[in-house]
């Protein structure tokens, strides 16, 4: 049976997320997550900051998914910040991502970086707050490959693209931010795996 990573965020504050957490190679050093009061929370305002699960014991299917609860969030700047999730995402700076933004222009977006190449998919007025749950899937079963947010259950966002070819890669959380004065978001609770076990499959927390 394929495993179920959940991670609460609720341990003692740290530098860094611990050993089941790295940010990707090509981010900007000393861009990453803290530990702080039962969140991860990025330690930069005015960037992008990712965190890739690495605590699973097997590899991957490129059909998967990452969830999010949004543990904090405080009045943003004047460009904006946002949480949200990354899926089929590695260390050579791959990803699709989705996030909510909130104060002057309350936004969904999901964008696709490939090798440091980076494009919009798509974009829709909505907004989140503390408590609800963010939802990125990965289904790879069309052709090109099919990517979903969803915001508490509910359809915010869909887009597909065929350029993440031969690259699994893992579920993850991220933060966006141009606002150099912007307090920072928070996730309290993360949930990801294969698309197979969002329902069922052997959970392993992760501390």
């Amino acid at each position: 049976m394929q495993t179920l990573y959940i991670d609460t965020m609720n341990r003692i504050n740290s530098v860094g997320m611990g050993s089941n957490w790295t940010p990707p190679l090509g981010v900007p050093s000393g861009d990453y997550f803290n530990i702080a009061g039962g969140n991860a929370v990025s330690n930069v305002y005015a960037d992008d900051t990712y965190a890739i699960f690495i605590g699973n014991t097997a590899p991957f299917s490129s059909a998967q998914f990452s969830q999010i609860t949004v543990g904090q969030i405080t009045t943003a700047g004047a460009n904006d910040a946002g949480i949200g999730c990354i899926v089929r995402a590695n260390v050579n700076n791959t990803w699709v991502r989705c996030f909510a933004t909130h104060g002057v222009n309350t936004i969904s977006v999901m964008d696709i970086q490939v090798n440091g190449a980076y494009r919009e998919m798509a974009q829709a007025v909505h907004s989140v707050n503390t408590g609800d749950k963010i939802l990125l899937t990965s289904n790879v079963s069309a052709n090109p490959a099919v990517y979903t947010m969803y915001v508490n259950g509910v359809q915010v966002l869909q887009a597909n693209d065929a350029n993440i070819s031969g690259c699994t890669g893992a579920p993850g959380i991220a933060y966006s931010s141009e606002d150099s004065g912007s307090p920072l978001d928070g996730v309290n609770n993360w949930t990801g795996g294969i698309m197979a076990t969002r329902n069922y499959g052997l959970i392993s927390f992760i501390e």
